[in-house]
């Protein structure tokens, strides 16, 4: 029943990144009978007319970039379409959700955030810090997405998202995606009860229409 899945193809340098993509990208034309890289939404559903699996990039955080906003385009013309602003820990762009302060959005990081909604890549708050997505929120003239995130009400870990992140997400008409990950979830098992606390609390905060499953990873024990 999965029609889309969004690979993450960012490693930590920008040259390594582009080594990488490349493997991928000849990995699904080796594989185009079963597989098809998307560029819009028309592509998903000639993918699942033709039975294929549809699939699109995202990048982790913003390093692959190496500091220069201008290769959102280049990576945007290959296939990624949403991209964290941070992975846990301080960029050039701002703060991760892990790191020891909470800096805001730095200036590159707003030029970044600029480039991302003119060619329409979704700008993702996962994994990066407080203050940087209210800030990017502010700056972002599009949706807003955090596409594996959980509810800090339900479970107060570093990783999870405030009710104010939530509203602010929605707001701007963007869409949390739960995570599947144990450890957020406050459940080794990872099960669908514990899942569905995380849905309800915030389905009850905004509403059905901003919120999804983006279950990362599920760990069963």
């Amino acid at each position: 029943g999965v029609d889309l899945i969004s690979l993450t193809v960012s490693m930590p340098t920008l040259d390594d990144t582009m080594r990488h993509i490349a493997r991928v990208l000849a990995h699904i034309r080796a594989h185009a009978d079963t597989m098809a890289l998307i560029r819009g939404v028309d592509d998903v559903t000639r993918a699942r007319e033709e039975g294929k699996l549809a699939l699109t990039f995202n990048l982790q955080e913003t390093n692959p970039l190496d500091g220069d906003p201008a290769m959102v385009d280049v990576y945007y013309d290959l296939g990624v379409r949403h991209m964290l602003l941070a992975y846990n820990q301080k960029n050039k762009v701002g703060d991760g959700c892990a790191e020891r302060t909470d800096a805001g959005l730095s200036r590159v990081g707003i030029r970044v955030i600029e480039e991302m909604n003119r060619v329409g890549m979704l700008v993702d708050g996962t994994h990066t810090g407080y203050r940087t997505t209210m800030e990017a929120m502010e700056v972002s003239t599009a949706p807003f997405i955090f596409s594996h995130c959980n509810a800090w009400e339900v479970f107060p870990h570093y990783r999870n998202i405030r009710d104010d992140q939530i509203k602010a997400c929605a707001a701007s008409g963007g869409v949390i995606g739960v995570n599947g990950l144990g450890e957020f979830l406050d459940d080794p098992r990872a099960t669908s009860a514990s899942i569905f606390r995380h849905l309800d609390h915030m389905v009850q905060l905004v509403g059905p229409a901003h919120v999804g499953i983006g279950l990362d990873y599920v760990k069963n024990t």
